[in-house]
């Protein structure tokens, strides 16, 4: 599964500049932020639930197009964990699953930086 090792490095390079932001300065201590660790539990397949993790994705995906930062490879993961559960293979969905989650989350803390860091990006 090469194309999972190239996303979880795309996301924990987005959770680096969500965590230090854009203007260098480092963000304040958000006990939702997205933690390496729990990066590392995707590996494991940390989920019991497939089919619950798979809807939890989708709706945490949902809430970060509303907020206008949903990513383009979330829905993408979305189906590859719902084609995986279909095909039986509980294991690989969950993986897909909890990757779809972790971008989705890590894509709503994208925007409440955003929300809140919005003057760091206007010229001066």
């Amino acid at each position: 599964m090469k194309i999972t090792g190239r996303l979880l490095t795309v996301l924990i390079i987005a959770v680096a500049v969500v965590n230090t932001g854009c203007d260098g300065d480092s963000a304040t201590s958000d006990s939702s932020a997205i933690t390496t660790a729990q990066v590392d539990r995707t590996s494991a397949a940390a989920t019991t639930d497939t089919p619950a993790r798979i809807a939890q994705a989708q709706a945490t995906y949902e809430e970060s197009v509303r907020l206008g930062f949903g990513w383009t490879t979330t829905p993408a993961l979305i189906d590859a964990a719902k084609r995986a559960l279909d095909a039986g293979n509980d294991s690989e969905a969950a993986v897909f699953a909890q990757h779809a989650l972790l971008e989705a989350e890590a894509a709503v803390q994208q925007a409440k930086y955003s929300d809140t860091h919005w003057q760091a990006l206007i010229p001066n």
